[in-house]
């Protein structure tokens, strides 16, 4: 049985060790890459016996800037390390992960030169390999990189080339503003400019009002300048008469801005979401924060015409709830999200959970293509909610939630279904970990005849994976029956396995979009993957 990479309307056909004896690691020349590149395999066979396999290993970087007067930038890549007779193709977007084909490149050529680029733009490359079959590796890794706008560019007199700016975006020293007061964080949101960096000086900043960025901005960022978020938090602020009494965000995007980046900074006690989004905004960047309180995390919004935030990226972050109750609005709040990303974060509840509680994280009115990927819940209730409007059509298309790990403490009220799909085609679930304990009868629901090609593979629960109301998905690979033994630490959180996990290790079905594990180390290990999160490792020598 053989499989392809996936695209909307492609369904998996998923390689069980029972018909497949060769692992993917056994493929010719793979062992020969390092382990800090991006690992793609597209393998192909006849009856059960695999045939052949493309290995390709492609490290995509950004080789210089050709000139800022033409608007391009060279690339280059790794080769193929199992054949020459493989062409690539270039692709490029302007959101993570959404690409279309630029060019493709003859047996032996590993650079490009992307030309036609717009300054202050951000793009995205990735590249492809192709053998002489049309066979398609995965995608190499993923470069963004902005051109930045110069003299020449706006059509003044040239100058010498820059080279290409990708992220994290550096901006120039005079774009560069350093505040230590509340006052002169405010000056510096009222005169920003695209380009720009606002970095505060370690201390709390108590904020009166909201910090309003107002577009239209490209390439600004916002970030504490220690790189640790506890250094610089943002108190407040609390509703007011001006407010008409009512919760207001800590931080506010309006108009149009691109490539908003927020980083190294902590967050609390904001009355209403520490972050709010308008719809026209395009790729935030939200990395390394911390945000309590009871007012939400963030809220992404349509815009007038019906659209939601494009590409936005939210990674290494940590999100405590300081409580519930029936007016406990979701967590992130992402409405009309197209292609986001949602990574390697932790959110942590307190405890005091019920039915009343909004979702942790909720994608739904028009959203789509989303991932939710190697993120950590502990003490929640509704970790995870794909859709929420029943009966209602085109609340999100696509997606993959993976490698997720969900733990509660047992005897807490009921708390509902770890994830759940309620109206979603074509989205995978692969690889978590939910523990639930006893506050729900089931660990994963997908509801709703919108609810249709799911891919539900490798999830090890404590409780039962349920569809109901018509839904349809492809099962395999899940085991339900998991306790708190399997882990080296249940109650502390720590969903790795045990040495004798057996019912998880190498129990799982391969599967081609989910090589990484929830700590980013290559599956499998043995003969198969394990099921769950996380794959078992013997530990280091010392």
């Amino acid at each position: 049985m053989g499989f392809r990479q996936r695209s909307r309307g492609v369904r998996f056909a998923i390689v069980r060790p029972a018909l497949f004896p060769v692992p993917l690691t056994h493929c010719p020349d793979v062992m020969k890459s390092v382990l800090d590149l991006q690992r793609t395999y597209i393998c192909r066979s006849t009856s059960v016996a695999m045939r052949a396999c493309l290995a390709a290993v492609l490290l995509l970087w950004p080789a210089t800037a050709v000139s800022a007067a033409a608007e391009a930038v060279r690339l280059r890549w790794d080769p193929s390390v199992h054949t020459s007779d493989v062409e690539y193709l270039v692709l490029r977007g302007e959101a993570p992960g959404a690409y279309s084909t630029i060019a493709r490149i003859g047996p032996g050529i590993t650079t490009y030169e992307a030309s036609g680029l717009t300054p202050g733009v951000l793009y995205y490359f990735v590249v492809q390999a192709v053998d002489l079959n049309g066979i398609l590796s995965g995608l190499s890794n993923e470069l963004a990189i902005v051109l930045p706008v110069t003299p020449e560019s706006e059509g003044s007199q040239p100058k010498e080339p820059e080279p290409p700016l990708w992220q994290p975006v550096s901006p120039p020293a005079d774009l560069e503003v350093m505040v230590t007061s509340e006052a002169a964080l405010q000056e510096a949101i009222a005169t920003l400019q695209s380009g720009s960096t606002i970095v505060l000086a370690p201390g709390i900043y108590r904020l009166g009002r909201p910090l309003d960025l107002q577009g239209p901005l490209a390439a600004v960022t916002l970030r504490g300048a220690t790189g640790r978020a506890a250094d610089v938090v943002l108190m407040g602020p609390a509703p007011s008469e001006a407010t008409g009494w009512q919760p207001v965000p800590a931080i506010r995007a309006l108009g149009v801005i691109d490539a908003l980046t927020i980083a190294d900074l902590s967050i609390a006690d904001a009355s209403g979401p520490a972050v709010m989004l308008d719809g026209d905004v395009i790729t935030p960047h939200l990395r390394n924060l911390h945000i309590s309180g009871r007012g939400g995390y963030l809220v992404a919004q349509v815009n007038g015409s019906g659209h939601g935030v494009s590409g936005g990226v939210i990674e290494f972050s940590i999100f405590e709830t300081a409580g519930c109750g029936p007016d406990r609005p979701p967590g992130l709040d992402l409405r009309g999200a197209l292609g986001w990303t949602i990574r390697a974060n932790t959110f942590v509840g307190s405890g005091a959970f019920g039915p009343a509680c909004g979702p942790v994280v909720l994608l739904w009115q028009g959203s789509g293509d989303t991932l939710v990927d190697g993120n950590r819940f502990v003490d929640g209730a509704l970790e995870i909610v794909v859709a929420l409007s029943e009966g209602t059509l085109d609340q999100h298309a696509g997606g993959v939630i993976r490698n997720n790990a969900i733990v509660r403490a047992t005897g807490r009220p009921f708390s509902g279904a770890g994830i759940s799909v309620l109206g979603s085609p074509d989205t995978e679930l692969l690889h978590n970990t939910i523990l639930v304990g006893h506050t729900s009868a089931v660990a994963i629901v997908y509801q709703h005849t919108d609810s249709r090609g799911l891919l539900v593979v490798n999830n090890l629960t404590d409780a039962a994976i349920v569809g109901e109301d018509h839904a349809e998905a492809m099962l395999e690979g899940n085991v339900t029956t998991a306790t708190a033994w399997l882990f080296v630490n249940a109650t502390a959180g720590d969903l790795r396995l045990r040495s004798d996990a057996t019912v998880a290790i190498d129990g799982g079905a391969h599967i081609p979009s989910a090589e990484h594990d929830h700590d980013g180390q290559l599956r499998p290990y043995g003969v198969a993957p394990d099921v769950g999160a996380y794959e078992w490792r013997p530990p280091s020598p010392p």
